[in-house]
Order: structure tokens, then C-alpha cells, then sequence
């Protein structure tokens, strides 16, 4: 994000909100761990969050997120849902994220930009009563959506079979619109034991490597 462009305020009350070295376990069936919204920096470390409906829910306006060092089990939703964001600048990184029905890392209706995935065990992310199934879940088919420049390296990713389950799973608009998803880097992962290991719809400039 471009310094300038950034208010005094910004810098005294919106910066570099950090979480670390917390537990959180839902006792509510609507309960999500975390909503970051409307924040710089936002900085989470060294938690467990398990038994939510989603792990870390981020939305709208939020900038150069950081996440690692965190357990993210056991969730009815998503472990980390990046929901209708517009986001410059995410690390996630030297995480468990694991058995979340709805998708360990999903994204969806959002604006994207430099998203790096490294060095997770992202496991067993998957509904069999679901018509689709993802551990990282890459969805910019929505009008206005893209999610580009970013890299998902290192890491540990696998699931059971499910019906239309993938490891990874990365949609753009539509063939003739490509654009919109891709610019990515998936190398050096262990990725195995869904239906589809890598799944690829309407992306452009995609580079799968050392799977």
C-alpha cells in the first residue's frame, strides 16, 4: 500500500492490531475465532482456535495481514476465510490448519493481491456431503473479484476423497475472461489424496512445480 495514502489516523488507531498466544474453543454455534476488518497489520500469532464456525474471518479493507505459528483445527466453517476483501500483502505461514468442513483457506467475491501460502499442514479440509471440497480455495468468479501475484509453496496439503474434492482449487471468471485468478507459483508441496490434487478454472499463468 502506497504510504501516502495513508491517514494520521490510520497510524494511531487502525495499525498493527496483534494477537498471540491465545485459545479460543466456540461454545456457540455462530462463533468465529476472529474478525479482522478495517485494519493495517493485523498480526496474529501462536493461537489455537478450534470447534468455530471459521478460524479467521477477514473482510473488507484489511492490508498486510500476517498469520503463523497457529493451530487451526477442527472448525464447522473455514479456517481462514478471506471473505469479499480488497487486500494487498497476506503471509500465511508455518501453520496447522486442518479438518475445517468448509475449506482450510478459502477465497471468495474478493480483491487480492501478493497472497503467499508456505510452509502449512493444510490436511483433511473437506465435507463429503458437500458438492465441493477444497484445502486452499481460490474462487474469483464473482463480478469485480481477482486474486493475483501470490505463491503457495511448501507446503503439506491433503485430504480423504471427497465428490468433487481438490487439494487446491483456483477459479477465474471464465475462459475468455482468464485473468482475473492467477499469476501464481505452486512448487515444492506434498499434495495428495482427493479426487483432484491441483484444480485450475479460467486461470492464466499458473506455475505448477516439484509436486
Amino acid at each position: 500500500a502506497d504510504p501516502t495514502s495513508f491517514s494520521t489516523d490510520i497510524w494511531t488507531s487502525q495499525r498493527m492490531p496483534t494477537i498471540q498466544h491465545l485459545e479460543i474453543e466456540g461454545k456457540h454455534s455462530d462463533a468465529d475465532g476472529f474478525w479482522i476488518e478495517g485494519t493495517m497489520q493485523s498480526t496474529l500469532v501462536g493461537i489455537l482456535l478450534r470447534k468455530l464456525r471459521n478460524g479467521i474471518h477477514i473482510r473488507q479493507h484489511a492490508r498486510n495481514v500476517l498469520i503463523s505459528h497457529c493451530h487451526i483445527y477442527h472448525n464447522r466453517g473455514v479456517g481462514v476465510f478471506l471473505d469479499s476483501v480488497n487486500l494487498h500483502q497476506a503471509i500465511i505461514a508455518n501453520s496447522h490448519i486442518s479438518y475445517c468442513l468448509q475449506g482450510g483457506i478459502k477465497v471468495i467475491n474478493s480483491e487480492i493481491r501478493n497472497l503467499h501460502i508456505t510452509g502449512n499442514d493444510i490436511e483433511y479440509n473437506y465435507d463429503v456431503k458437500a458438492d465441493i471440497s477444497a484445502d486452499i480455495w481460490i474462487d474469483s468468479s464473482q463480478d469485480h473479484s481477482s486474486v493475483r501475484e501470490g505463491s503457495i509453496v511448501s507446503n503439506t496439503v491433503q485430504a480423504n476423497y471427497s465428490p468433487g474434492g481438490a487439494n487446491i482449487l483456483m477459479i477465474g471468471h471464465h475462459p475468455e475472461k482468464n485473468h482475473k485468478a492467477g499469476m501464481f507459483t505452486i512448487s515444492g508441496n506434498l499434495i495428495g489424496s482427493q479426487e483432484t490434487n491441483v484444480n485450475l478454472i479460467a486461470c492464466r499463468g499458473v506455475v505448477v512445480s516439484g509436486m
